[in-house]
């Protein structure tokens, strides 16, 4: 999911983590927005027990960015240039590790994957 705004000067970036409800994901994968919310939930709740939660491609070290901000949509936003529908997760994170900023910068790293599991 894409990264729908960057702030370089502070390294921080707003993007999608998941959704909209129902749309089919990159590996043709979707959830309902009630799925979206407990996902949400879930990742903070864990967040809070231990920040440790980011890895970059699903590799490396786990590592501890600061999440400013986590909510699903209630209604359409603007975030950046993009109209994002109800029921999509965003999340603002600001990157601490210079590396990581500079393949966000080169559009090297362009968005947030929930490397996740379903049922059903």
């Amino acid at each position: 999911m894409r990264i729908l705004k960057a702030d370089a000067a502070q390294q921080i970036i707003t993007g999608l983590v998941y959704g909209p409800p129902g749309e089919c994901d990159s590996q043709g994968d979707y959830a309902d927005a009630e799925t979206i919310e407990k996902a949400a939930r879930l990742f903070m709740s864990k967040y809070y027990d231990d920040p440790r939660r980011f890895r970059v491609n699903h590799q490396g070290p786990r590592e501890a960015w600061p999440v400013l901000q986590s909510f699903v949509t209630t209604k359409a936003v603007k975030i950046g240039k993009r109209t994002v529908p109800p029921g999509c997760w965003i999340m603002t994170l600001k990157v601490t590790d210079p590396r990581v900023w500079r393949s966000i910068a080169d559009k090297k790293l362009i968005g947030f994957s929930i490397g996740g599991e379903a049922e059903g």
